[in-house]
This record gives C-alpha cells, sequence and structure tokens, in this order.
C-alpha cells in the first residue's frame, strides 16, 4: 500500500461495529431495496462467510439474505434490535468486514504537509509545499478514494484553497508520475475534535 495511503488509513479509525458498517453502507448506497445500503451490506455479511449464490444456490441464498436483513429490522418483534443494537456473537464479522472498508476519517479531519508534483499539459514538472487541511465530507471522500485519487485530490485542494473552500474535484493541473518528476512526499496528521 503506498505511503499516502497507509497514512490516511492509519490517521483515520477502523469501522469495527455494526453502527460503523451501517453507517458506510448507508452514506454509499443511499436508500433501500435492490441496490439499496442494506442489501449491498447482507451481500457482503455473506461474501465474509464465502457464501454466494454460485455456492449454495439461488433458493438458499435468498433464505440466508432473508434471515440476515432481520439483524437490520426494527420493532417489538425483532427484540428493537435495530442498528445501534449489535448482537455479540456476531461482533467478529462485523470488524473483519469494517476491515475491508475505508476507515473514519479523525474528527478534525486530516493535516496533510509536504512536496507534490504536478504538471499543466505538456508544461515541465512543478513542484508546490502543501500545508492543507481537510475536514468534513471531504475527509471522508479522500479516506474513501484509491491511492492514485487521492493524491490528485491532495493537489485540487491545494490548487483551490483559496479561502473559499473550493472543491476537491477539480480537473486541472494533472498529478506528475514519478516516472515524469520526482516521487511526491507527503505526511498525515489526524485533526482531533
Amino acid at each position: 500500500m503506498p505511503n499516502l495511503l497507509k497514512q490516511i488509513y492509519a490517521a483515520g479509525t477502523p469501522r469495527e461495529s455494526k453502527a460503523d458498517n451501517v453507517e458506510y453502507y448507508q452514506e454509499k448506497y443511499p436508500g433501500l431495496g435492490k441496490g439499496g445500503w442494506k442489501q449491498n451490506l447482507i451481500h457482503d455479511l455473506l461474501g465474509q462467510r464465502d457464501i454466494t449464490r454460485g455456492s449454495v444456490g439461488e433458493k438458499e441464498y435468498k433464505r440466508l439474505a432473508k434471515n440476515m436483513s432481520r439483524r437490520f429490522d426494527s420493532g417489538e418483534k425483532n427484540g428493537k434490535r435495530g442498528i445501534n443494537n449489535p448482537e455479540p456473537r456476531n461482533a467478529a464479522e462485523y470488524k473483519s468486514l469494517g476491515a475491508t472498508l475505508p476507515p473514519k476519517p479523525p474528527g478534525g479531519g486530516y493535516h496533510i504537509t509536504g512536496t507534490i508534483w504536478f504538471k499543466y499539459a505538456d508544461q515541465p514538472c512543478e513542484d508546490r509545499e502543501v500545508d492543507e487541511i481537510i475536514t468534513g465530507g471531504q475527509a471522508q471522500e479522500l479516506a474513501n478514494m484509491a491511492y492514485d485519487d487521492m493524491l490528485q485530490s491532495v493537489l485540487n485542494h491545494y490548487m483551490s484553497n483559496d479561502g473559499t473552500k473550493g472543491s476537491i474535484h477539480n480537473d486541472e493541473p494533472m498529478l506528475a508520475t514519478s516516472s515524469e518528476c520526482a516521487e511526491s512526499d507527503l505526511t498525515v496528521e489526524a485533526i482531533e475534535e
């Protein structure tokens, strides 16, 4: 795992509980029904057990998925389990699934410092000293990104940091690759609330 990605993950908090996992899936797959958070979460939890439609058949998979969906129902008949009342016997399963998900960012966001290399189209490489604070929704977006997108995002945040809290998804300039320029060298610190 590249250094920046390791640092972002190390600065964050792993998703280890039922509530943490549900929060992630609700953000990533809003809504209920086909393609919603609950269906995707159940599919991934069954996958943690190596249960797929191919391994157990369609009918058995549907039965297992329906049984598991009861974990996320609330109300009297389910003992008010709901989302925030995890079953202790399933704690290891939630922790295992959480290890495959992006971490929750620190409460105050990330403080990123160092040197980043970039270039405009066919221009020569340029380096910039970065001293950026990324908070709120942008901090979670950063934690969710793949490494290349993460570096580009830090560069975009730096380039748009004019006091207006610009988006971290502008398209120029482009991040320079290590074969074109020197490797970017960034340090990430967690900002606690």
